[in-house]
């Protein structure tokens, strides 16, 4: 007998025609929110590979010096020289840009369209203004407690030394400084912040973080100076482990809400290691004024029209925040400069987001540090008549 080629019938098959579940794809954000090719997690990895670069160059060159010109000088002593400092900070910058022009030309369109260079068409009018900022605002510093000596001071003891650090101060140091504050950060941050305000529960756990910070900041300063130093890198490792782990692990599985608090709570244990008295208690009442600030969106819920302009607002002021610690360590985090250059901050930052030009602010960046340093040197050329008429 012969049985059939397939004696067991095969079974209908079922195809499943229910569609599948999708997320529904995000808003689009409004055209007044940055959205930048780019994402926080590359500015600060250019904040720490600016750091790298700059010791890697001030330790080369330092070497090198102290053996061909400064035999009987100490390695510390050559690395902390003027002319050890200012040519590797040069170098590094030209790096650093190199490496931003890399990442601002991801999307293909370009990085002067990305970074939002846009050449102004009236540029002597930004190169006034930046000049008109300096003097009011040196004569607001007049109000202010000023120290007498600065850090800074340091590197005007020579001619030469004078003469590199203004030219310094004037080109590649604003250069670097606008392309990295107003072309990188600020667009980060106001997107960032739109995403905040945007959602009650993000608002309410940006609250919460912010007042938990104002307190760790004197909570570290209970401990000892040694324990202060070991809590901020305990941290800063932890977030960079979680980093790591974030971008190499399978679907993301350590995700942003636990990388960046501990981040920024090592970011501010630093802050809290480095300044003290009025300065901490100033940049505390920054945090508690932000927090107070969420505390009334989460109350009053303002209008998804008036969202994205509290972003922009919210973003110049961190962004003038930042810029301003960057140079706290020049001025010993004394609250009444630090206070002059949030300021200069806020304009800066400002004119970038009402002009949508880095261009713009580097004008004004440019014009604003040669009027400083020609006052400079014209107050160094009065205090050595001064001195010779005194002989």
């Amino acid at each position: 007998m012969s049985s059939p080629p397939n004696p067991i019938p095969e079974l209908p098959q079922i195809i499943d025609t229910t569609p599948l579940m999708t997320p529904p794809p995000p808003e689009p954000l409004p055209a007044s929110v940055e959205n930048p090719v780019w994402t926080g997690w590359d500015v600060a990895a250019l904040a720490v590979v600016t750091v790298a670069i700059i010791v890697f160059f001030s330790l080369t060159l330092a070497l090198a010096e102290m053996l061909l010109w400064f035999p009987k000088l100490s390695f510390t002593e050559v690395a902390a020289l003027p002319m050890v400092i200012v040519p590797a900070q040069i170098v590094a910058y030209a790096v650093v840009i190199l490496i931003m022009q890399r990442i601002a030309s991801r999307s293909g369109s370009g990085p002067q369209r990305e970074l939002h260079w846009n050449w102004p068409q009236a540029w002597a009018a930004y190169l006034f203004g930046g000049l008109a900022l300096a003097i009011a605002l040196q004569g607001f510093a007049q109000l202010l407690p000023m120290p007498k000596n600065l850090p800074i001071d340091e590197f005007f003891k020579t001619r030469l030394e004078a003469y590199l650090l203004s030219i310094f101060g004037i080109t590649f140091a604003p250069l670097l400084e606008e392309l990295y504050f107003r072309g990188f950060m600020y667009p980060v941050v106001d997107r960032w912040l739109y995403e905040i305000l945007s959602s009650p529960r993000r608002t309410r756990i940006a609250r919460t973080l912010l007042l938990l910070a104002a307190a760790w900041g004197y909570a570290v300063q209970w401990l000892p100076n040694m324990a202060q130093i070991l809590v901020a890198s305990i941290l800063g490792v932890a977030a960079g482990v979680l980093f790591l782990v974030r971008i190499t692990g399978e679907q993301h599985s350590v995700r942003d809400r636990f990388v960046l608090p501990i981040a920024g709570f090592a970011a501010w244990s630093a802050v809290a290691h480095a300044v003290h008295g009025r300065a901490l208690f100033a940049a505390t009442g920054v945090l508690l004024l932000v927090a107070l600030a969420l505390t009334v969106i989460v109350v009053r819920r303002p209008d998804s029209e008036r969202v994205p302009l509290l972003a922009i607002v919210g973003a110049i002021g961190v962004t003038a925040f930042a810029f301003a610690l960057i140079h706290g360590a020049q001025l010993t985090y004394s609250w009444g400069p630090v206070l002059v250059i949030f300021l200069v901050g806020v304009t800066f930052t400002a004119v970038r987001a009402i002009k949508q030009s880095v261009a713009a602010t580097l004008l004004m960046h440019m014009a604003y540090n040669g009027t400083i340093t020609v006052a400079l040197f014209f107050a160094s050329d009065l205090n050595f008549i001064h001195s010779a008429l005194r002989c």
